[in-house]
């Protein structure tokens, strides 16, 4: 396989994306409060307001601007309306399979595979993010941007481990560095990613004396910024979560998190179907083992796992894993986010499938998770001709807006109304921005 054949996949995969998600949004987009304040905050920034809502000049206090005016600078050329949001969109779309497709190319790097097997790794790969991502991407949320920018983050600390030499090492530092003062001031919770890795890099890095100094300067500047954009915005004190959890917000959150997590990966459609395969292929490979060891082989060597066994259990574990990636958007908001990043990191058991399984059976496995992405990308495209997808695939929480519609700051209540420019909408009136429009 030439160098420049995972480029190529990669830049298919992307293309790929894009137009799957301009399929699934081109008749709108779901809204959700969070999805209409970064809306309304981008208008209000756009016309010199402030970070604020349309009510009062009520500010926006929940979250940084960051994802605000992403969304303005859009505006500035498009305009303002639905359409505008759908195009940002499909450009994440496309971004986060570009990064995360280049992410995974240089994971595999690591790995030695044969080119058949390399080549096979990038397609089942590449066609699953290009049929994953355009379905998590439904919805104006925040969560679209930094998702799209974690791979960078990823790529630069994968640079820090691996450098050879100390400039270059400091060189992806300052990457690092940087990448984690923007992911800082998208979202608060991406200082989890960055804690994650401060505490990781005096681990694994040498000499340790250098770790300590990058791991302090990558926490340091990422969180000063942080804090200044909040000082900055007047950001409300409760997002400031991960420097203050308490026992009372961990008890609220915990119960939620399993009962989703446990509707999603233990519910009657997915267990029924596909947990079968995981138990008879665990079966088999115990009942193989018992016989190994009655056979008493003395010949000193470590006995594979039974083929047929490791087979049904990757196909159980694939079909598992692309239903859920399937059935995780029905979740709550705060439950199918935390999930993207374990769904998203699937790719990974194609590369531990080496560790296990015999050569023969891996082409087998990634055929499993092949089938599922192309599955979901003929699926994707029919929901889309038939206008049937707005009703059954994405169900919710949000509300639906359609991509005729637009707002203007001086319409911040009143019904929808038919112009030449398309519908004006107002947006909700949620009763907590009331109760803060004066402060």
């Amino acid at each position: 396989m030439t160098t420049r054949t995972p480029i190529l996949l990669i830049l298919t995969a992307s293309l790929i994306a894009g137009v799957l998600s301009a399929l699934v949004l081109s008749q709108g987009i779901n809204m959700n409060a969070d999805g209409w304040a970064f809306w309304s905050g981008a208008v209000s920034l756009a016309e010199g307001q402030g970070y604020t809502h349309f009510y009062g000049n009520a500010p926006i206090w929940e979250w940084p601007p960051t994802f605000s005016y992403f969304i303005a600078a859009w505006q500035s050329v498009f305009g303002v309306s639905v359409r505008t949001l759908i195009y940002s969109t499909v450009f994440l779309s496309v971004l986060a399979v570009l990064l995360w497709g280049w992410f995974f190319h240089r994971l595999a790097e690591l790995f030695t595979l044969s080119d058949r097997l390399r080549l096979l790794f990038h397609i089942a790969t590449l066609l699953f993010l290009a049929a994953f991502i355009p379905y998590y991407y439904k919805s104006l949320l925040i969560d679209n941007l930094r998702f799209a920018l974690l791979p960078l983050y990823l790529h630069f600390f994968m640079n820090v481990v691996r450098a050879e030499t100390e400039s270059a090492r400091w060189k992806s530092a300052s990457g690092l560095i940087l990448t984690g003062m923007l992911l800082a001031v998208i979202h608060n919770a991406n200082l989890a990613f960055v804690g994650a890795a401060v505490v990781m890099l005096p681990c694994i890095v040498r000499p340790k004396s250098n770790a300590f100094v990058i791991a302090a300067a990558s926490l340091v500047l990422p969180v000063a910024a942080w804090y200044l954009v909040r000082v900055l915005f007047v950001l409300h004190p409760g997002h400031g979560f991960f420097f203050r959890l308490s026992f009372d917000s961990i008890a609220l959150l915990l119960p939620k998190l399993l009962q989703d997590t446990a509707n999603l990966l233990f519910g009657e459609t997915a267990w029924k179907h596909y947990g079968l395969l995981l138990a008879i292929g665990l079966a088999i490979i115990i009942a193989w083992r018992i016989r190994g060891q009655r056979s008493g082989s003395g010949s000193g060597k470590p006995e594979k796992p039974n083929p047929v066994g490791v087979l049904l259990i990757f196909a159980g574990l694939a079909l598992l894993l692309n239903t859920a990636m399937c059935y995780v958007v029905q979740l709550s908001t705060v439950t199918r986010y935390i999930w993207f990043i374990p769904l998203l990191l699937v790719p990974l058991l194609f590369l531990q499938a080496l560790r296990v399984s015999p050569r023969v059976l891996y082409p087998m496995s990634l055929a499993v998770f092949l089938l599922p992405a192309l599955g979901k990308i003929v699926l994707l495209i029919f929901f889309t001709l038939t206008d049937w997808g707005n009703y059954v695939s994405a169900k919710p929480l949000e509300a639906f807006v359609r991509s005729d519609m637009f707002i203007e700051r001086e319409y911040a209540t009143g019904d929808p109304q038919r112009t030449e420019k398309g519908v004006l909408v107002s947006p909700p009136l949620y009763p907590w921005v009331e109760k803060r429009a004066v402060r």
